[in-house]
């Protein structure tokens, strides 16, 4: 089956768009699984048509397992729940003071704060001086898209040591984009420490991706790396473009061509 190099339904603080043909090229194509322990909004996932015969995506937060789960399994209830969910400010100030009680409700209602708000943060309204209003049909076309794409992916809510321990085995590989030293600050406590300890004891193939900082080196030296430019997206300065990321990886990924591995769908 060829690359699909499809979108993802949301965007996320964090996401890997803008990385992802670089990232794929270092993913070992011999692998069993594949295996996202921070899914977000799973850029690199829907990458592909398919990774590997075995896919988990996986996230601790609640709201973005519940909208894959959603799509996945109820695509055209929740098409049906956002499809009149028009670009109004004051649908969207009704819609953050009231996130909705049914799965489904929910999967829309986060998926509209994202959708309409400012750099994707469901903070803010999004508007623009110059730019017309996000296309609502675009990403009414993507919840079947998604939903087929995510048919033999297992969706899952754990902590990142709880899965990494359940699905941990010698041909499973990891994709890991946690949150990061100096990134946005929506999860200041996270336990890079924690990470590392998981990581080093693990079976499989894991490949990490971080903002390139003294830090994450110090913490992970002796593994391989190799740094990574992005352009800056919502926190972008005037004369500073670019943000730094390196790849870490308890592997040699660094000499290999592109992952061309194909799966069927039996």
């Amino acid at each position: 089956m060829n690359a699909a190099n499809q979108d993802s339904l949301i965007s996320w603080v964090g996401g890997k768009k803008q990385l992802r043909k670089t990232i794929s090229q270092y993913i070992p194509n011999d692998i069993q699984g594949y295996i996202e322990p921070f899914g977000g909004a799973g850029w690199l996932l829907f990458y592909k048509s398919r990774w590997a015969q075995l896919e988990v995506y996986n996230d601790i937060n609640s709201d973005l397992v519940n909208v894959f789960r959603t799509a996945k399994y109820h695509p055209e209830a929740l098409l049906k729940e956002y499809e009149y969910m028009v670009a109004s400010r004051e649908l969207f100030g009704q819609v953050r003071a009231n996130p909705g009680f049914t799965e489904i409700q929910r999967a829309a209602r986060f998926m509209f704060l994202l959708h309409r708000s400012f750099g994707a943060l469901g903070a803010h309204f999004g508007t623009s001086k110059v730019t017309p209003v996000k296309s609502q049909q675009h990403l009414l076309k993507k919840i079947d898209l998604v939903s087929k794409r995510l048919d033999k992916t297992m969706i899952e809510h754990l902590s990142f040591e709880e899965l990494v321990a359940k699905y941990d085995a010698p041909g499973n590989f990891f994709f890991c984009d946690p949150p990061y030293f100096h990134g946005h600050d929506y999860d200041l406590q996270f336990d890079h420490m924690m990470l590392y300890d998981v990581l080093s004891e693990a079976k499989g193939k894991w490949l990490l991706t971080y903002d390139d900082c003294q830090e994450a080196r110090d913490l992970f030296q002796g593994y391989w790396m190799k740094s990574l430019v992005r352009q800056k997206g919502i926190e972008r300065r005037h004369g500073d473009m670019e943000y730094k990321e390196v790849l870490i990886a308890n592997y040699e990924p660094f000499k290999q061509g592109l992952n061309t591995t194909l799966w069927d769908d039996d």
